[in-house]
């Protein structure tokens, strides 16, 4: 029986480490700091005339300097969800965020101008830097933790997981330019968190080897990917087959079956299926770099007939 505890209290003090760390880190008591975690659990079961929440939250410190907002209520405990749905996205961390003190009273914070950017991601993502604190994002699909300028962790399917960094500067010295593999796994990223599949495939050709239309009906213009709306090529990605592109940024095709045979020397990956298993044979047999993204929301990077890296595997269930 106390085998048994002891493995317990391992596993827990393995899986909130984390969370022990940043308590003792920020100075943050730790009961606070769950209590925040369980508002971003519940975030995304609040909505407000049926429309899901975005809501962005900073953590202050004495360094937290934000102006005086044009919308304000009396301060109130975090435990307190209710209110948070009161303003619907007006406090996103777009323009306003949510600011929880020592003692978990919340408030509301006016962000200055010159610390704005693109999106409210981002913006949080500044903050934490600016203020070297903990800012927190979460919307109705996905929520990500913020610590001093750096993506601590991202909450996908109720599972917290760490941030995917893939080198994709090494793949420079082999004509793959990383900005484009960057790009692209951007995209990726955005297609796992709306749980669509597709595979992205970069090659040095204009005309693609082994591959053949999975729509016969249908012609596709050559044109730069970062001349089209992400969204659009998202939907071009989740057509079955593959979206082909070539090293100068181009997508010659989409909707392409790869058509590899395994070679005898090109192992299957076990447990995955024909998605992940064409990709990498094809890898193997021509020049490339290949990207699949799963359904359930893992990204996998394939080179040379071999899984090169893979992120949010957790998701898959059984990883």
């Amino acid at each position: 029986m106390k085998d048994f505890a002891e493995v317990i209290t391992r596993r827990i003090l393995r899986k909130y480490s984390w969370l022990i760390e940043l308590s003792r880190k920020h100075k943050i008591n730790m009961i606070l700091l769950q209590e925040i975690m369980d508002f971003l659990e519940e975030v995304p079961n609040l909505k407000k005339e049926g429309e899901p929440l975005s809501v962005g939250l900073i953590f202050k410190n004495i360094k937290t300097i934000l102006q005086e907002p044009y919308i304000n209520r009396d301060p109130f405990h975090i435990s307190s969800l209710s209110h948070f749905a009161d303003l619907k996205n007006a406090v996103d961390g777009s323009a306003l965020c949510y600011i929880v003190d020592e003692n978990g009273l919340v408030t509301i914070g006016q962000i200055p101008k010159e610390l704005l950017k693109e999106n409210s991601r981002q913006t949080l993502q500044n903050l934490s830097c600016v203020y070297q604190t903990i800012s927190f994002h979460v919307d109705n699909s996905t929520a990500e933790i913020y610590e001093s300028g750096k993506l601590l962790r991202i909450k996908r399917k109720g599972i917290w997981l760490l941030p995917c960094i893939i080198p994709l500067e090494d793949f420079d010295a082999e004509g793959f330019p990383s900005s484009l593999l960057e790009l692209v796994f951007q995209l990726c990223n955005k297609m796992s968190e709306l749980n669509k599949g597709g595979i992205f495939v970069i090659i040095k050709e204009d005309i693609p080897k082994f591959v053949s239309p999975m729509i016969k009906e249908y012609h596709f213009r050559k044109c730069k990917v970062d001349q089209m709306l992400p969204n659009q090529v998202i939907e071009l990605a989740s057509i079955d087959g593959a979206v082909i592109l070539n090293t100068k940024g181009e997508i010659v095709n989409i909707g392409q079956k790869l058509e590899v045979l395994p070679s005898s020397d090109c192992c299957k990956e076990s447990g995955r299926g024909t998605k992940h298993n064409s990709a990498m044979n094809y890898s193997k047999a021509v020049e490339s770099v290949v990207f699949v993204v799963s359904v359930e929301g893992p990204i996998s990077l394939y080179h040379k007939g071999e899984r090169y890296a893979r992120c949010f595997e957790a998701l898959f269930g059984n990883p």
